[in-house]
């Protein structure tokens, strides 16, 4: 996943932090993901389908320290 290009300049042109709140938390909320799919075969879970499969691609350490 390392190959993929940084997402971080198309958050800071794009992504408007305060459209993003969840009920429960004081401040607004986004989720930084460094790794797509899942190991596991639960049954009950639908992240496999919406995070990209079973197989689980990770970037690694330096290319998320770069990004952030």
């Amino acid at each position: 996943m390392d190959a993929l290009p940084f997402v971080a300049p198309i958050y800071r042109r794009d992504l408007k932090i305060r459209n993003y709140f969840i009920g429960y938390l004081k401040h607004p909320y986004v989720s930084f993901y460094t790794g797509r799919g899942c190991k596991s075969r639960c049954t009950f879970c639908l992240w496999p389908q919406t995070v990209g499969g079973h197989r689980y691609r990770t970037r690694s350490v330096g290319h998320v320290v770069d990004e952030v």
